[in-house]
């Protein structure tokens, strides 16, 4: 049916209102809780019934858990927590395929490690615990097919309507069509542009002017009203708000929606209002501050410490493979916009990079020596920064800390660019798990979403996340 007869009949429907209670479906975090305890509560029941055998793995109760915990992290690793990943049959299969292999690597050494040495010597795994064993991944990959097959079905999809036809709009549809497995589903726009009505924005219907939109709302069994305007312009507007809001119907901004399907904030959307939406100045004090710090400390010392003889192997590789000197220091931009030296590995021939003509580095650097693309790639050039976040120039997580020179140029043309210096900058960050390796304004606009993403959201867990992903980027030789 063409778009505008789709409207017609969606407007001449909707007068007649026939509303009952929307079916509730998952939010993006409900849905990751419900991965996460599922997967859980299947491997403690696994971890218990091996204990009532006092052999192998589980040969007491505590060790339940112990069967559960390396599950978590792997299955994180491999991205089984990703609700896109979550979503596809294949995607899914290889993660799980991925995060078995590790699962099991860890629970040998669990049992040598624990079970053997408290026996004195290894012990057979009993045919019964073995089965049990063995139904542990069938479980969770008879759960995941479920999920995909019931929480992919349209009665699971929470459906919005948004208000708005224009820009703001098409970039929300365009990242819901693109972040699949949030279970969003926009069943149309309203705009009071008779010119857009019955138009299409990315595929999607404009539906009618908003004093349809309480009809439309009941008739659609609408969950969610999105705001993709800067300033609501007219009366009926506000009457269906208010109509929604009294029937229990969530209103919403549109960067709230993108946040949560893309993890990015939508800089160029926020409006004139922006301040209200992102949340500055909170790194100031507080618990949960204090501990970010005091884990800097802690785990960057001995991270620091831990790795100092690698350091010196690869300060002796530099030194004998290139010429000049062995670390290179540049001033950055960190905490509320204060310069400090960052200091990281030599990777480019010594030169390459004149003082005062500042270069956006590459993917592929031409000038990058032999021992130094090797050290991109693994992330180890970045080894002595663990003495920066002990000395508290840097912490083991936050944004990427970037030149005076480019801070100035992005400072001039990204909007809320200032927002990334309310929290220390960071080895590992957001932007750096989310998005691939760029070096031009638009990729430091991608970055920024992200990063302001983070500020926003940040909480110890989120910083627990982005530290695994880390990993498992460096394991897998994903560099730069």
């Amino acid at each position: 049916m063409p778009a505008a007869q789709f409207a017609e009949a969606s407007a001449s429907s909707a007068t007649e209102v026939r509303w009952s209670a929307p079916g509730r479906s998952l939010a993006v975090s409900e849905r990751r809780l419900l991965l996460l305890g599922v997967d859980i509560l299947v491997l403690l029941a696994v971890g218990y019934a091996l204990s009532f055998e006092h052999i192998g793995p589980g040969s007491s109760p505590g060790l339940a858990l112990l069967f559960a915990i390396p599950w978590v992290v792997f299955a994180q690793l491999s991205g089984l927590y990703d609700l896109a990943t979550a979503s596809r049959g294949l995607a899914t299969m290889t993660a799980f395929l991925a995060a078995i292999s590790m699962y099991g690597v860890a629970l040998l050494i669990i049992y040598f490690a624990f079970i053997a040495r408290t026996y004195g010597h290894p012990t057979a795994i009993s045919k019964p615990n073995f089965m049990i064993f063995m139904a542990a991944p069938a479980a969770i990959g008879i759960w995941r097919l479920a999920y995909i097959r019931l929480f992919g079905a349209a009665h699971f999809q929470r459906k919005v309507l948004v208000v708005g036809a224009g820009t703001a709009s098409a970039t929300l549809l365009r990242a819901v069509k693109e972040n699949k497995g949030h279970g969003v589903a926009v069943v149309g726009l309203l705009d009071d542009a008779e010119n857009r009505v019955g138009s299409l924005v990315e595929g999607v219907p404009v539906l009618g002017d908003s004093g349809l939109m309480w009809p439309l709302v009941a008739n659609l069994g609408v969950e969610e009203v999105v705001l993709a305007v800067n300033q609501p312009s007219h009366q009926s507007l506000y009457e269906g708000l208010g109509i929604c809001y009294e029937h229990g119907i969530a209103v919403s901004l549109m960067p709230r929606l993108y946040e949560e399907v893309t993890g990015q904030v939508p800089v160029e959307h926020m409006g004139p209002h922006w301040f209200g939406s992102v949340q500055l100045g909170r790194s100031g004090g507080g618990v949960f501050y204090a501990a970010k710090r005091l884990i800097d400390v802690i785990v960057g010392g001995l991270a620091a410490i831990v790795t100092l003889p690698l350091t010196l192997i690869i300060g002796a590789l530099i030194k004998i493979t290139s010429r000049g000197s062995i670390f290179h220091v540049q001033e950055r931009v960190g905490l509320h916009g204060r310069p400090f030296k960052i200091v990281k590995f030599r990777t480019m021939r010594d030169g390459a990079e004149r003082p005062g003509e500042p270069i956006w580095a590459l993917a592929h650097d031409p000038r990058t020596t032999g021992v130094g693309h090797w050290l991109r790639r693994m992330h180890l050039d970045e080894l002595p920064q663990f003495w920066l976040v002990v000395k508290g120039d840097m912490s083991l997580v936050g944004p990427r800390p970037e030149r005076p020179e480019f801070v100035r140029e992005l400072e001039e043309t990204l909007p809320l660019y200032r927002a990334r210096y309310s929290m220390r900058p960071g080895i590992a960050g957001w932007a750096q798990i989310n998005y691939p390796y760029g070096a031009s304004v638009e990729d430091a606009l991608a970055k920024l979403r992200y990063d302001l993403y983070y500020v926003k959201n940040w909480s110890p867990i989120l910083d627990l996340a982005i530290m695994i992903r880390t990993v498992a980027r460096v394991l897998g030789f994903k560099g730069r």
